[in-house]
């Protein structure tokens, strides 16, 4: 598509980078195709399988009328897609690697640096509103992976600040589930047979246990003990919070305030800027 097209499409659109392949940025553009939100997938690369192109149902429309188109862009190179987010209704941003042991500055890029190009060229762009999933994590994660994912987070607050009718919204699961696909061969890990007992039981027990072991030691627990999301889940919170016109200025939404979120529509109330 050429880049007059894709600014056609982008009209109101949701753009969402990381979209195509990421575990939750594609379960986003899906959920937003099945609302009837025209969704553009920012990816890297174009070489999707015929798994993720299903998936995700490039160019077909739902029976909502939304739609997933791809576009192809570095997230770091703002002038790549600058033109595309004009006018678009929304901007999320859902990169980053996981909290692993490895090179620090690596870290710190791909969790700060390319979620932070993105927020600005919205900016610039004059979108009113960006989402960014981030995370709630202990103290004691990888360096990198923490200074990044605060970087990331300062520069959606940041967005929001400029102008009043700008909107942040950062996500902040602890452990997401659903099913990665690993390998060529696109061998399938569904992590929900190991998290989705564990949410159960963070939904049956009561949170007195938890919080007292957060205030005992929170060097060591807090931000660790949180419910796992699924990538359903957060995709969900991520467009009720996208049509929410009650939601303004900066908002912080931990792994309890996106499960409520996901089976929600409007409500403002279970968020608040200090977090939920």
């Amino acid at each position: 598509l050429n880049t007059i097209n894709m600014a056609a499409k982008a009209r109101d659109a949701i753009v969402v980078f990381g979209g195509a392949r990421g575990m939750i940025g594609s379960a986003i553009c899906r959920e937003g195709r099945l609302q009837g939100h025209n969704m553009i997938a920012v990816s890297r690369s174009d070489a999707l399988t015929q798994r993720e192109q299903s998936h995700l149902g490039i160019d077909t429309a739902s029976t909502a009328g939304g739609s997933v188109t791809l576009k192809t862009a570095n997230p770091t190179n703002k002038e790549s897609y600058i033109e595309l987010l004009k006018g678009a209704k929304a901007v999320v941003v859902s990169i980053g690697s996981p909290p692993l042991p490895g090179n620090k500055e690596e870290a710190i890029a791909a969790n700060g640096l390319s979620n932070i190009v993105p927020i600005k060229a919205a900016s610039e762009a004059g979108v009113p509103r960006v989402v960014v999933i981030n995370a709630t994590m202990p103290s004691w994660a990888p360096s990198g992976y923490r200074i990044g994912k605060e970087m990331a987070a300062e520069g959606a607050r940041n967005f929001a600040s400029r102008k009043t009718s700008k909107s942040a919204i950062v996500m902040k699961p602890g452990v997401v589930y659903g099913t990665r696909y690993v390998g060529q061969a696109e061998f399938p890990i569904p992590l929900a047979l190991l998290f989705a007992p564990v949410r159960i039981l963070f939904d049956l027990l009561p949170s007195g246990p938890f919080q007292f072991l957060e205030r005992t030691l929170p060097s060591v627990f807090k931000g660790l003990l949180e419910p796992p999301v699924s990538s359903s889940e957060v995709a969900k919170a991520v467009v009720s919070s996208i049509t929410d016109e009650n939601l303004s200025g900066y908002v912080e939404m931990n792994p309890r305030g996106i499960a409520k979120k996901s089976h929600a529509k409007g409500l403002a109330s279970i968020v608040s800027s200090s977090g939920v």
